[in-house]
């Protein structure tokens, strides 16, 4: 489609586009989104009269569907953890485990952004590889993007247990040794989980690295974004706590829930310290 005129495009090119997406196993959400846009887009040009008609209108929307999530077992989650913790920075899925971060905001976390005082990390950046396409729609080559998370509802703090800042502190010792024996040939980006002369994570090799520390534990079926689960299960139990329900979680739509998460209302600090203490309870 992308070489056709506006006036051009038809209602049947873009269900062949849809139909197109779907035989490439994208998801249900990624083929609504697809046509929402593009039928804003369309509804626009009709509203200043450029076209006469809606052509997207008639598309129909899959019925997006819920993929059925794989959690660390029980048993599992012991064996993780110290498989975790053999690795250089494998702190940082034990980070995820316990605070619910998204892999890009794991991988953009810098360490201004680290509270050892009060045992708080702030989200406020993420890092992934960006998919650039040309003006004819062909993928050209990809770049690291460092930016703001994905809503704005996804800045905010975190409260950490103990134990996982512990481990956070001692990784930071180590970082501190690298930089030093690396001298000039260091580049200090902030980050917290770097390479070790400073630079940014290929989120494609925290994946793999990710994936050995399952083989080392002898795990399978779980990936980095489900690592987050037992944490958000947890923090939209409403029965979990009885005080203090504020909204949390990065949705766009946030869950009220019991404890806050957000840098906004530091009214409930107290209380989501006492969560984030009793978390390794609650997941263990």
């Amino acid at each position: 489609m992308g070489d056709e005129l506006l006036q051009d495009v038809t209602t049947i090119q873009v269900q062949r586009l849809v139909n197109k997406m779907q035989d490439e196993k994208a998801s249900s959400r990624n083929r609504a989104y697809v046509i929402t846009v593009l039928r804003s887009a369309f509804q626009k040009a009709v509203d200043v009269d450029v076209l006469s008609k809606n052509v997207v209108a008639s598309v129909e929307k899959p019925q997006i569907t819920t993929k059925e999530h794989n959690n660390i077992s029980y048993n599992e989650r012991f064996s993780f953890m110290d498989a975790c913790f053999n690795e250089r920075y494998g702190v940082a899925y034990v980070l995820m485990l316990f605070t619910g971060i998204h892999k890009g905001e794991c991988l953009g976390l810098r360490w201004l952004d680290v509270d050892f005082d009060e045992n708080f990390i702030h989200i406020k950046q993420s890092l992934g590889r960006i998919r650039k396409i040309d003006a004819k729609g062909n993928e050209v080559k990809s770049e690291i993007l460092i930016g703001s998370p994905k809503t704005k509802n996804s800045i905010r703090s975190i409260a950490v247990p103990q134990f996982v800042m512990d481990k956070l502190s001692v990784y930071k010792a180590k970082v501190e040794a690298e930089k030093e024996k690396a001298g000039i040939g260091y580049v200090d980006s902030g980050l917290v989980f770097c390479t070790e002369v400073g630079g940014h994570i290929e989120p494609r090799n925290f994946y793999r690295k990710f994936k050995q520390i399952l083989d080392n534990a002898e795990i399978t079926s779980v990936t980095v974004h489900e690592l987050r689960h037992p944490y958000v299960k947890h923090t939209l139990n409403k029965k979990l706590l009885q005080y203090d329900y504020i909204k949390t979680g990065t949705h766009s739509q946030p869950q009220r829930v019991p404890v806050l998460f957000y840098s906004e209302c530091f009214v409930a600090c107290s209380n989501l310290r006492r969560f984030a203490q009793a978390m390794p309870l609650l997941i263990f």
